[in-house]
């Protein structure tokens, strides 16, 4: 009684009730018992024998007929008749086909032409009949389908040209209801020649189907305006200038030019690798094709930008050196003529903080949760050293006061006060001139800008004179 429902016929001697009780004659015999599947099967159940068809295999059904009736496993089964449908994936030419022969060797054709649904019947001798419609479907019935489509194939191969174009998968109209919105909208909105195409009353934007369409311009065209723009930017193209001056967008701008990203010394492309290039920043070069010559000017390039090597430099090139101050051997710390603290030839602020942190715990020096700036500071300070000034010796004296140019930034530094050139009179820089150069013609010099320039020059070959002497006598 599993899956019971409603009786076929005749009065009902028994029946399931909600709570699942059965009420009744429970020992009345049936007649025939229906058994339908949700698989498209039926098994007819008699006393004596049991009916199975449906658009599915037979032996489908019988193997769940068993285990809802396991007493249909003692019974015999015959075949008597089979169906089956398939799809060719072509269109076949019915009566071209029919117009060459209509008979071969194990089958004859009849065809039956109809308004809407022509058809080629197949006959076999064997028994089985096929039905082939113009859009590539067969419907086969018989005893033994088993290579049905094979036989309808090799009916086809004794014709010329049977078959037509190739048919691709077609959604159903009531499925494919994207197509259906796009073919209501054509019909809706008239088709643009271009995107610049203009019409009074309307604009031109992308349609569902990406083609320029006329739309008619709202009375509000700040409602449309991030549709259109959504629009347009789906498709590849630049709002028109009509269509901008519609939905008030203005005309368009130039696009700026984006600034190129800096690359970063882990940066990693195939082929490719980091090494420092022009001004020490980082720069893609190809991977050589010899290595050791390569590795040089790799251990040259990084060494003189002062630049740890990445790891995956260090893996392409199989340089195996340590770590900077990874070795016992003391720690050395001095200050470069621009006044950068550096350790062992290489500037503090270049060494990652993982590095610092090692010669820092070398040094016994505090360095947890030390931002990299002040624990280059601790180890300047346990190093003891402090970075040297520079000292400019005066260029000359005046009434006791002595008197030093600073060319770079036209300044004079009197004492320990500086004071921009043009600030002086013309008599003072005349003086200072002659100061450094007796022989010079000043009287020729007029303006202060003429006066400030010849004092510079005189300044720096006054220089150039003093290098020159020093390197002569060493």
């Amino acid at each position: 009684m599993s899956g019971f429902r409603q009786a076929i016929g005749g009065p009902q001697v028994v029946q399931k009730t909600k709570n699942g009780t059965l009420v009744g004659n429970r020992e009345a015999s049936l007649k025939r018992v229906e058994i339908r599947f949700g698989f498209k099967g039926l098994a007819v159940v008699r006393p004596k024998n049991v009916v199975l068809s449906g658009s599915v295999p037979w032996e489908m059904i019988y193997r769940v007929l068993v285990r809802i009736l396991p007493e249909a496993k003692s019974l015999t089964f015959k075949v008597t008749n089979t169906a089956a449908r398939f799809y060719l994936k072509k269109k076949v030419k019915l009566e071209e086909i029919v117009s060459q022969k209509k008979r071969g060797p194990g089958f004859t054709l009849t065809y039956e032409p109809e308004l809407y649904f022509s058809r080629l019947l197949i006959r076999f001798a064997s028994g089985e009949i096929a039905s082939v419609f113009a859009n590539g479907t067969v419907v086969a019935q018989g005893k033994d389908l088993s290579n049905i489509e094979e036989k309808v194939k090799a009916v086809f191969a004794h014709y010329k040209n049977p078959f037509g174009e190739t048919i691709n998968k077609v959604v159903p109209a009531r499925k494919n209801l994207a197509k259906k919105r796009a073919d209501i909208i054509a019909v809706r909105y008239d088709l643009a020649k271009g995107w610049t195409n203009v019409r009074p009353g309307y604009y031109v934007r992308p349609g569902p189907n990406k083609a320029p369409r006329f739309y008619k311009i709202p009375a509000n065209p700040a409602l449309v305006k991030q549709k259109v723009l959504r629009a347009y930017a789906e498709v590849g193209v630049n709002v028109p200038h009509a269509v901008r001056l519609v939905i008030g967008e203005g005309p368009l701008k130039a696009k700026k030019e984006l600034k190129k990203t800096v690359l970063s010394w882990n940066t990693n492309k195939p082929g490719m690798y980091v090494r420092p290039g022009p001004g020490g920043l980082p720069k893609l070069y190809k991977v050589p094709k010899l290595i050791p010559q390569g590795r040089k000017t790799v251990l040259k390039a990084y060494k003189d930008a002062g630049v740890p090597i990445p790891k995956r430099v260090k893996e392409i090139f199989s340089i195996s050196s340590p770590s900077p101050n990874t070795e016992n051997k003391p720690i050395k710390g001095n200050f470069s003529n621009a006044g950068k603290f550096r350790i062992d030839g290489q500037e503090c602020m270049r060494y990652r903080l993982a590095d610092l942190q090692k010669i820092a715990e070398r040094l016994d020096v505090p360095y947890l949760k030390v931002s990299k700036n002040e624990l280059c500071r601790r180890i300047r300070v346990k190093l003891n050293l402090a970075p040297t000034r520079r000292r400019n010796t005066p260029n000359f004296e005046i009434n006791g006061v002595k008197y030093t140019l600073m060319a770079n930034n036209r300044r004079i530094k009197r004492d320990s006060r500086t004071r921009a050139m043009d600030s002086f009179k013309v008599s003072n820089l005349k003086n200072f001139i002659l100061k450094l150069d007796p022989s010079e013609n000043v009287n020729s010099l007029k303006s202060k800008k003429e006066l400030i320039d010849r004092l510079i020059e005189r300044k720096r070959l006054m220089n150039n004179l003093a290098i020159f002497n020093f390197n002569n006598n060493n």
